[in-house]
């Protein structure tokens, strides 16, 4: 979705707002954000294969997180003869 698509489906006054909050972090603050924002995806994706795999050490975990975020493909280019599932 491109940034006019998401305004779009914003009412007016939210839009105009968030323009506003955005302008006001400038560069670095939403750059910040955005990692913040990944890290927070990559742990709530790491607390769900925990959650479906409580067998599996922190470095398997991370393993097949990697594994979500990359493909199946990739990932057994980048990792023979690992064994994980997300």
């Amino acid at each position: 979705m491109t940034r006019q698509e998401h305004h779009r489906q914003m009412d007016p006054q939210t839009a105009t707002v968030y323009r506003a909050v955005m302008q006001r972090l400038g560069t670095d603050g939403r750059a910040q954000m955005a990692l913040k924002l990944s890290a927070m995806a990559r742990r709530l994706s790491e607390d769900g294969i925990r959650r479906r795999h409580p067998e599996y050490d922190e470095r398997r975990v991370k393993l097949a997180a990697i594994k979500l975020a990359i493909g199946t493909e990739l990932f057994s280019k980048a990792y023979p003869g690992e064994s994980v599932e997300p």
